[in-house]
């Protein structure tokens, strides 16, 4: 019988080395500390803040084409830099605020529904700047809903645990594109993402708790993937079909939810039962049976009927 010989005491010296450099090269620069007087204070008028969110609003209709929604979120881009409508500071912040919650959600769809398709080696770069840019802009809509609690949890994540509970109600939407950016931005990192595991946790908790059924579910949507991924190899299968149960029991209707479940879930567990009822529920389903995401819809229908004709490669 053959027995492992240890590794050499350089060979693991080296790989800690470099696990720690991967770790400390996660960081990135956060934008909670973003001064809102500031941002409310630029160029332009406020009509040429309306007509390019407009611009961007009718490109946005079309997102299921990746031109499109490109085409969508540089006009948002573009609006975000001018002065936004209202007599008020706090009328002003809050219409900045939503625009910036437009571009965290689209960069997140940009990345999750088009970048992540591609034909070709799996493109992580594109993929990471575009998770980062919605990381950015959910920060940035927060600081402008709620300065002071964007700047307590911009620290390390016992600031951010001694302040969550502290947020306000119209925080939950800049919170759940925040972590749902910074989610998959961290897996794209591999072991680098450590530090931000459990902020996603945390802050995903909190929107389960205060508005559960928010962007169709979409907390626990994100929490069933989290829990294959992490916090072990084989992650936490039972939690993640709960999570994921949850979410149907409360939206039904999302395609992006049966998909995640089939893709995450049922390939984990090596459930082929599971794996074609769910995308087959989404291929016999017609997107616009959910209105307001029909265009999402559209595309997880795609991707669904490309993964069923790979089924019997999938399993085994």
């Amino acid at each position: 019988m053959m027995h492992a010989r240890p590794l050499p005491l350089l060979f693991l010296t080296l790989l800690c080395l470099l696990a720690t450099s991967a770790c400390a090269g996660s960081q990135r620069e956060s934008a909670l500390d973003a001064n809102p007087a500031e941002l409310l204070s630029a160029q332009g008028t406020p009509e040429a803040f309306i007509a390019r969110r407009e611009q961007g609003d009718a490109k946005w209709v079309n997102r299921q084409e990746r031109e499109s929604l490109e085409q969508a979120l540089v006009a948002y881009a573009q609006a975000a830099e001018l002065k936004p409508p209202g007599e008020t500071l706090p009328e002003r912040a809050r219409e900045l605020a939503q625009l910036r919650l437009r571009l965290a959600r689209g960069y997140h769809l940009l990345a999750s529904m088009h970048t992540a398709r591609q034909s070709g080696p799996r493109p992580k770069r594109e993929l990471r700047q575009q998770y980062e840019r919605g990381i950015t802009n959910a920060e940035i809509a927060l600081s402008l809903i709620d300065p002071g609690f964007a700047t307590s949890i911009d620290g390390d994540e016992k600031a951010l645990r001694e302040h969550l509970n502290k947020a306000p109600d119209e925080a939950v939407p800049a919170l759940f594109w925040y972590a749902a950016n910074l989610s998959e931005w961290g897996h794209l990192n591999g072991m680098r993402n450590m530090r931000y595991r459990e902020r996603v946790r945390m802050i995903m908790e909190l929107v389960v708790a205060r508005d559960p059924s928010f962007f169709h579910a979409g907390a626990h949507r994100v929490m069933g993937v989290y829990y294959t991924r992490y916090p072990s190899v084989s992650g936490e299968p039972e939690k993640s079909k709960m999570a994921f149960n949850q979410s149907l029991e409360l939206a039904p209707n999302c395609f992006e939810t049966r998909l995640a479940y089939a893709k995450h879930y049922a390939l984990l567990m090596q459930d082929r039962q599971l794996f074609e009822k769910q995308l087959r529920l989404i291929a016999q389903t017609d997107p616009s049976v959910l209105p307001e995401l029909t265009a999402e819809n559209f595309l997880v229908k795609q991707e669904a009927t490309e993964l069923l004709a790979r089924t019997d490669e999938l399993f085994y």
